[in-house]
């Protein structure tokens, strides 16, 4: 969030000095609105300073964890519109994998997967996965369907590679024999992973 807003406020800066028009508008404005030293900035002076970007972007936490809590209560409020499912993984799958960002959200229409507009969790049609331990996760849909289910190796290997697939830096799993499909959905097992990441 916050390398966001200092991208966001570095843009409208480059904007307001993209020509000496828009500067001296800009100017004005700063100078009807009482900042001081606003009207003797010159267009010169303003853009090298831009430019340069020796300026540092701050806001006070608190914005920040406001922000995230509005987001983290709507978020919250989506998910519990959603039935949910315990998936047991079956003995000899290998167990699921989990990570440092181990939610994942998807299109559960294959032929929208990897579409223009990505998944919501306010979205019908999409389904929310989360591995709690190497035997359980948990699957929420706007189905109305709550149950326990026991899921066989392949549809733990999918689980694990949308897992792997949107991890950030870190995977978890309690060996390397648990199951993924890689890129041609064949189904591999863990030892597999490393090398697999580290192709060119």
């Amino acid at each position: 969030m916050r390398h966001f807003k200092e991208q966001a406020t570095r843009r409208q800066m480059e904007t307001a000095v993209a020509n000496r028009r828009r500067w001296e508008s800009q100017k004005r404005k700063a100078a009807e609105a009482g900042v001081e030293g606003a009207a003797d900035l010159t267009y010169e002076e303003i853009t090298e300073f831009v430019e340069r970007g020796g300026y540092t972007i701050a806001a006070p936490t608190t914005g920040y964890v406001e922000q995230e809590l509005k987001s983290l209560m709507t978020v919250y409020k989506l998910l519990n519109r959603r039935s949910w499912i315990v998936a047991r993984a079956e003995r000899g799958s290998g167990g699921f994998a989990t990570s440092d960002r181990p939610v994942t959200l998807c299109g559960d229409d294959k032929e929208m997967e990897g579409g223009f507009y990505p998944p919501g969790f306010g979205l019908q049609g999409t389904s929310v996965f989360c591995p709690l331990s190497k035997s359980l996760a948990i699957r929420g849909r706007f189905d109305d369907r709550v149950d326990a289910i026991e899921l066989p190796a392949d549809a733990v290997a999918g689980i694990n590679s949308r897992t792997i697939f949107y991890a950030d830096r870190r995977i978890y799993v309690e060996n390397d024999r648990f199951r993924f499909l890689d890129q041609h959905f064949v189904m591999r097992y863990g030892f597999d992973l490393l090398s697999m990441l580290l192709r060119p």
